[in-house]
């Protein structure tokens, strides 16, 4: 006798659509919570100029922003920076740069 061959049972498949509905339903329920939830957003850029105002330039997504520097350093056109907005991608007016990052040549050892 050959090996033996489950065979396919109709509760199976009704298992499947229950799993998948109830995870769809779990995903929608997480959407419509964390839709209100406000977050800082954090991204990398690269200093543009300094601004006589003492703000710094940089370029997101193609558009120029003039941001404070919450470091209390000088900083150099073409430093590489973290640049923070707080409570997420709607307050573009309260970024401000909030690090700075460490080029591949300098983590080496």
């Amino acid at each position: 006798m050959g090996p033996l061959r489950r065979r396919w049972h109709p509760k199976e498949k009704n298992m499947k659509n229950f799993n998948t509905l109830l995870l769809q339903a779990i995903e929608k329920m997480l959407d419509k919570k964390l839709s209100g939830i406000f977050y800082d957003k954090t991204f990398p850029s690269v200093i543009y100029k300094k601004n006589e105002n003492g703000t710094y330039q940089i370029i997101r997504e193609g558009i120029s922003y003039d941001v404070p520097c919450a470091l209390g350093k000088e900083l150099k056109p073409a430093q590489n920076v973290w640049v923070t907005i707080p409570c997420g991608m709607k307050n573009f007016k309260d970024m401000y740069i909030s690090g700075i990052r460490e080029t591949a040549a300098k983590q080496s050892p």
